[in-house]
């Protein structure tokens, strides 16, 4: 199976190692400069590994993730 993970960071790089030894894995980071939208949207299922941090007033900030989420579709 091929995976793909969007954010190469923490979570995604151990995550990302860990499935490796099984499956292909595809990488996209956008900060990094790894990857592509394009490989990870060829991936049979993509997780995405990306902050979530403390927004005003201590709720989630999604921003990050609802922005991969829009490049991805």
């Amino acid at each position: 199976m091929k995976v793909g993970i969007i954010g190469k960071g923490v979570v995604g790089g151990v995550f990302g190692e860990k499935l490796g030894k099984a499956h292909e894995v595809v990488y996209y980071d956008k900060p990094k400069g790894i990857g592509s939208v394009g490989e990870v949207k060829e991936a049979d299922i993509i997780y995405i590994c990306v902050p979530t941090p403390m927004g005003v007033g201590g709720w989630i900030d999604l921003g990050i993730l609802k922005g991969v989420i829009g490049e991805v579709g």
